[in-house]
Order: C-alpha cells, then sequence, then structure tokens
C-alpha cells in the first residue's frame, strides 16, 4: 500500500503545501495554476528522468525543492530531490530501506530509487521480469508499472490504449510487470539467461527423483520378502495366492463368528444353571430351618408324654397330712393320647422332610456338575478363540496385507522403470531442444482477464450516466476498450479522454479483487480533458461530468485516488463529505480570491 500524504515545495519564496486526504483528493480550478505541477513533482519524486519533459518547474520560480512524505503499510517514508539533480534522499524507519545511499533515478545505478518502492510494493529484491519476447530480463520496475496508475494530462485523451505504453519496446515490460502485480507470475520459463541451466536443473531433478522412488521400493520389496521368510516369490502366482489366503481368511471368520455364537450361548446356559443352584441351595436353607423346628417339637411332644408316664407311677395319697381325713382326688385330663398322636405325625413329617432334603442335594450335585461342564465348554470354545482362531485370523491379514503391498510395489517399480527408460529417451530428444524462449505475455492473463475488464466498464458507464450502452468489449489486442462498437479513434478527444478514465478505474476494480501487492494509489491528471456535456444545467443529475464525480464520492473504498481537472465547483456533486476522507482544492487565478496555485507568490505573465 502506498498513500501520499503531503507535498512541500521549497525555495526562496517560502513553501508550497497541498496535503492529501486519505482516499479523494479533487484538485480544481483553471488552466496554469499549477496543478499539474503537483502530478509532475509526484513523478519527480518516484524517478522521473531530470529532462525538459520531467521537470515539474524551473528554479527561476523561487522553489527548487520537492519534499514527499508517504505512508505504507511498512512505516513512514520521507523523499526529497532537488530540481535539476538526478538523486533522492530517503528518510524513513522502515528498517530493510538503507538511508545512508543516495538514491538516484538511474534503474543502472545499484541505488536505484525504484527498489524503495518495490519493497514498499512487496517485490522481492533483484526480482527480474521479462522485458523482451525472447526472454531477456530486467528489473522490476514501479514506473513502468506506473503507467497504468497514473495519467498524464497530455495522454488523457490519446486515442491509443490509455493503459498500453505507446512504445512498442515497453510494452512487454509493462505487461510483464502488470502480470507481476496481478498474479504474482513465475516468469522463470521465459529467462533466456538462466534457461539452459535451468533446463539442466530440471532434468537433473526428474532423474533423482525417478532414481530415488525405485530405489524406495526396492527396499520395501526386499523388507516384506524377509517379513515372508526370504522365499523368492518373483515367480508365484501372487493373484493365487491372495486368493488362497482371502478363503481361509474367510473360513476362519466363519469359525470365528460360529465359536462366539456357541460361546454366547453356553454362557446363557451358565447363567441359567446358576440360577437354578440358587434356587436350590435356598430350599435347603428352608428345609434346615423346617427341620429344626420339627426336632424341636419332637423333643417338646417326647417331654410330655415321659412326663404323663411319671405321674401315673407316683402312689395317691386319700388322706389329709393335715387332719388325716379322706381326701376326694378330682382325676385330671390325660394328654398322653394326644400327645402321642402329634409325635408320630411331626415324626412323619420330619422323615418325609429328610427324603425332600435328599432330593434336592440329588439334584443339585446333578446341577454342578452341568454347570462344571457348561464351564469347561466356555474354556474350550475361549482357548479355540484365543488360541487359534484369533491369531490365525491376525496372521492371514497380515499376510494379504503384505502380498497387496508387494503387488503394488512390484506395479510402482514397473511404471517407474519404465519412466526410468522413456525419460532415458526423452532426455536425448530434450537435450536436442533449443532453449529459444518465444514470451508472449497477454497470454499469461487469466481467462476471464478481457470479461471481467469489459464488466466493470459496463457498470462504470451505468454509474456515470452514459447513454446508450449497447455492447462495452476489452480488445486484448489494443489492450483497450470498445463500446457500442464504435472505436476511440472515432470519438471526440472528450469521450476519449472519458473512456480511458473509466478504463483505469475498471483496471482498479479488477486489481482491488485479483491482486495481492496492491499499491492502492492512483493519479489521474484531466479525466474528462475537453468532455463537453450537452447541457449546462448544473442540476441535471444525468450530466456525464456530474456523474463522473459523483462515482468517485461514492466509491473510493480503501484506495487513494488524486484528480486534477479542469472543473468549476458547480459541476462537483453537492453532497456532504467527511474532510479525513475527502479534500477539495480550488485554483481560482485570482491574486484577490482563495488560492491562486500550487506555488504560493507564482503567477502566469
Amino acid at each position: 500500500m502506498l498513500h501520499i500524504d503531503k507535498i512541500e515545495v521549497l525555495g526562496s519564496k517560502g513553501i508550497s503545501t497541498i496535503e492529501f486526504a486519505q482516499n479523494l483528493t479533487l484538485i480544481i480550478g483553471k488552466s496554469e495554476t499549477g496543478k499539474t505541477t503537483i502530478y509532475k513533482c509526484i513523478d519527480y519524486l518516484f524517478g522521473a528522468k531530470n529532462d525538459i519533459e520531467h521537470r515539474p518547474f524551473l528554479t527561476s520560480t523561487g522553489y527548487d525543492t520537492i519534499i514527499g512524505y508517504f505512508s505504507t503499510h511498512l512505516g513512514k517514508l520521507k523523499i526529497t530531490r532537488v530540481i535539476d539533480s538526478p538523486n533522492l534522499k530517503v528518510e524513513t524507519n522502515i528498517p530493510t530501506i538503507d538511508t545512508s545511499k543516495k538514491y538516484s533515478e538511474k534503474s543502472s545505478s545499484s541505488a536505484w530509487i525504484g527498489i524503495v518502492f518495490n519493497e514498499i510494493l512487496g517485490v522481492p529484491k533483484e526480482f527480474k521480469i521479462p522485458w523482451s519476447s525472447d526472454g531477456k530480463m530486467k528489473l522490476f520496475s514501479w514506473r513502468t508499472l506506473k503507467k497504468a496508475l497514473m495519467i498524464h494530462e497530455k495522454k488523457a485523451d490519446t486515442e491509443e490504449s490509455i493503459i498500453l505504453p505507446k512504445e512498442q519496446t515497453d510494452r512487454t515490460a509493462f505487461l510483464s510487470n502488470l502480470l507481476y502485480m496481478l498474479y504474482q507470475t513465475d516468469f522463470t520459463d521465459y529467462d533466456a539467461e538462466d534457461g539452459a541451466n535451468i533446463k539442466k536443473i530440471r532434468k537433473a531433478a526428474v532423474q533423482r527423483y525417478i532414481a530415488s522412488k525405485k530405489d524406495l521400493i526396492s527396499k520395501k520389496l526386499e523388507e516384506l520378502k524377509k517379513q515372508l521368510g526370504n522365499i523368492n516369490k518373483e515367480d508365484m502366482d501372487l493373484e493365487n495366492i491372495l486368493k488362497e489366503i482371502k478363503e481361509n481368511l474367510e473360513r476362519i471368520n466363519t469359525s470365528i463368528k460360529s465359536a462366539i455364537k456357541d460361546d454366547q450361548k453356553i454362557s446363557k446356559t451358565i447363567i441359567d444353571i446358576q440360577q437354578k443352584i440358587i434356587e436350590k441351595n435356598l430350599t435347603l436353607k428352608r428345609f434346615q430351618t423346617l427341620e429344626t423346628q420339627y426336632t424341636a417339637d419332637i423333643k417338646r411332644l417326647s417331654l410330655i408324654v415321659d412326663s404323663e408316664k411319671v405321674v401315673a407311677s407316683i402312689p395317691k395319697n386319700n388322706k389329709c397330712p393335715f387332719c388325716n381325713s379322706d381326701v376326694q382326688i378330682t382325676k385330671q385330663e390325660s394328654y398322653l393320647q394326644a400327645s402321642r398322636g402329634e409325635l408320630a405325625k411331626t415324626l412323619q413329617n420330619a422323615n418325609e422332610l429328610n427324603e425332600a432334603r435328599q432330593d434336592i442335594e440329588n439334584d443339585l450335585t446333578k446341577i454342578k456338575a452341568d454347570l462344571s461342564a457348561a464351564n469347561q465348554r466356555k474354556d474350550e470354545i475361549q482357548q479355540l478363540l484365543n488360541k487359534d482362531l484369533l491369531p490365525m485370523q491376525t496372521t492371514l491379514k497380515t499376510q494379504l496385507n503384505m502380498y497387496k503391498q508387494i503387488i503394488e510395489y512390484r506395479k510402482a517399480l514397473s511404471v517407474y522403470s519404465e519412466m526410468d527408460t522413456t525419460y532415458n529417451i526423452d532426455f536425448k530428444e530434450y537435450d536436442k531442444v533449443d532453449t529459444k524462449i518465444n514470451y508472449k505475455p497477454k497470454t499469461l492473463f487469466a481467462k476471464n482477464f478481457s470479461e471481467k475488464i469489459a464488466t466493470y466498464f459496463k457498470e462504470l458507464l451505468k454509474e456515470t450516466c452514459f447513454k446508450p450502452i449497447e455492447t462495452v468489449k476489452f480488445d486484448m489486442g489494443l489492450f483497450d476498450i470498445i463500446v457500442n462498437d464504435n472505436p476511440k479513434p472515432n470519438r471526440s478527444k472528450g469521450y476519449a479522454a472519458y473512456f480511458n478514465s473509466l478504463l483505469v478505474l475498471s483496471l482498479r476494480c479488477y486489481i482491488n479483487e485479483v491482486s495481492v501487492l496492491n499499491p492502492h494509489f492512483y493519479f489521474l491528471d484531466s479525466p474528462l480533458h475537453g468532455l463537453m456535456t450537452e447541457t449546462d444545467d448544473e442540476n441535471n443529475e444525468e450530466d456525464l461530468r456530474k456523474g463522473f464525480f459523483k462515482y468517485l464520492f461514492n466509491n473510493y473504498g480503501e484506495d487513494q485516488i488524486i484528480i486534477i481537472e479542469n472543473t468549476e465547483k458547480k459541476e462537483l456533486p453537492n453532497i456532504e463529505y467527511n474532510p479525513e476522507h475527502i479534500k477539495i482544492y480550488t485554483f481560482t487565478k485570482d491574486k484577490e480570491n482563495g488560492r491562486y496555485g500550487f506555488l504560493d507568490g507564482v503567477f502566469q505573465n
């Protein structure tokens, strides 16, 4: 990004200054007020030649030094140049720019000022582009590229392409610079100086690549052979071996599935048996409790029977021990018979309980035997899976993968061997090919370049109120726009300047869309040079001049655009604007009214 903040012109008459807006600066007014001098001052700081054509002003004006203050994404920059001097002084806080050098406008100098602007734009140091069709190279040049970004008043109404240089010898260099700014194009193939060396390097690189691939594959094959037991597999039918392995693997997988199914079934059986054992043990526990109760009852009833017998054997005393009188003995009811009956019944229940317990214990023994058999079967299945089937499956899979790799590596080795043979033949022919370069830069632009430029141009025509719009085409041969099938030479100089300005603005839209190395800087001197509108009505919103400026007021984006034009303020759109983003200077050519011109104290004779 390149932004010019301010221009100062110094001399015995003092200092004349003009500060530029962040985005859009309009410098308007009458002729001979120094508007174009501003353009030439900036061009002079960009490294213009020190000749009559490029010198901004004469020292007889009382001014002799130009200072430009620039802002970039890398830092600040101050460039000073004295009139009639080829040298420029650079001051900056950008660490990659050497401020100790005395920079020159001559591209042959080791301290060429173009190096500074290349650095700001992001171009690698010593980067070269083709400047002729036969591949001759020279350094990338900001000055050559700026011809598409800065339009001088004298060229504003040219009938030829405003972008493409008029001189045929400059066109290839310009297009190469533009290609690199847009796409960072690699020009290696078009470098005649390095072409032969590059061809040798590429040839050697391809040969090394093929050799390295062959060596790698050969090593892989050897490793696989060792893993297969150092068996010579060269003459074996690997496809049949693979088929056999796959069939074995399929059988093993079937066996594994069957074993897993059996394991699941036996596991369910084990769970069922374990549940039965739990139920049987619970029943035995209940029987044990009942048996304990029966034993207690038998003891109780036996005690009652025995007590009855003892009582019956005791002699009965019919006399009162105190008075020796006869006593009436009441006969008590005997429990002996009932107790004997209950005791017999309890003994019978105890015997039956004992038999039932014996049956359950027998069942439990059988169930435990079934559980042991089931566990043994499960162990056998697990052993079959873990020691036989699964290891065999792993082995077969490993063998399958190894044989597949051998087949693939053999195929690759065959391909690379064939490539080696083919390239050896091709290289012999390659060495015979002439390294002659036929560089055609226009063929390197994006396929949709012309279509994109035409689309942007058509939109600009609409924005600036041009009518009618029938067809818009960008001709790659002319590198110029054609509107309504009517080339510029058939139009007035005013319309030629108008179309030329729109073409630069269309290229600006394309640069903003695709370019990484975007300068974001444009300077148009007299973009509507000589354009006469159909009406003098200042309220006519369809006026081309007003439409042109209205577009600029609303579409400067992130760019800095400087416009110089001979116009009155009434021809500008009447809209509010932020003075930080837009500045308007009017040179009155009137000593008593406003600013006469650019250089203070310098008036037209």
